[in-house]
């Protein structure tokens, strides 16, 4: 029998999954979502199916349409590039609380996933490293509010690379050697070069982003703000 668990883990358990699938490019753009479908696969009623796609509407990952099936959406570029603002305001602060808190295990951390990195040709993979790489570069920060608002953000950039990737448009940049420079200024006690190298970084992160999106403008899987 379906039981209704709108005020349990119902709706918070289809919502991180169906995210998940959505940000990992398990669905292509324009894709209906059956709400009976995923009510019969997780075994649940209809409610909290419904309260978990209000969820991701509100992530803007689907459009709910009336007495439509909602739809997964497309990549808008306003978006993208509003991420890339946020990390650049954001990540020098929390990078420069998380320096002082920095032990040796956690710069270790670090360099492992650097290493990981400079020997992965997989896209995809270097993508969920360069994340991997900037969660544990701030994660010793104790503003965990801003450290949560950061983390957050990677999931759109996550979700753009899939897409490249299934496009056949992206091209690997290894991203290896800033994040080793960034590592070494820490270890070298040279915080403001520290700080410094990574606003570079991202600053770079979103040029390239912008030369990705400019060229996949005509494809209907991004959203573009320009058009009319």
């Amino acid at each position: 029998m379906k039981t209704d668990l709108i005020f349990g883990d119902g709706p918070n358990k289809i919502y991180n999954i169906l995210k998940k699938q959505i940000i990992s490019g398990k669905y292509p753009i324009g894709k209906e979502l059956k709400i009976q479908k995923i009510s019969d696969e997780f075994k649940l009623s209809i409610v909290p199916v419904r309260e978990a796609l209000r969820m991701l509407a509100s992530n803007k990952l689907i459009k709910l349409r009336i007495g439509k099936s909602p739809i997964i959406t497309g990549i808008n570029e306003k978006d993208i590039l509003e991420i890339n603002r946020i990390r650049l305001a954001l990540e020098p602060l929390a990078l420069k609380d998380s320096m002082q808190y920095h032990t040796k295990d956690s710069i270790k951390t670090c360099l492992r996933i650097i290493k990981k990195d400079q020997f992965s040709t997989d896209p995809i993979k270097k993508a969920d490293l360069n994340n991997q790489f900037h969660i544990a570069l701030l994660k010793p920060t104790k503003l965990k509010r801003l450290f949560d608002i950061i983390s957050h953000q990677f999931e759109g950039i996550t979700r753009l690379t899939h897409i490249m990737v299934i496009r056949k448009d992206f091209q690997i940049k290894s991203a290896h050697s800033e994040h080793l420079n960034i590592v070494k200024a820490i270890q070298d006690k040279k915080n403001s070069e520290a700080i410094k190298l990574l606003k570079g970084h991202i600053v770079d992160s979103t040029k390239r982003i912008k030369s990705l999106l400019s060229n996949a403008e005509i494809e209907p899987q991004f959203t573009s703000t320009r058009q009319s």
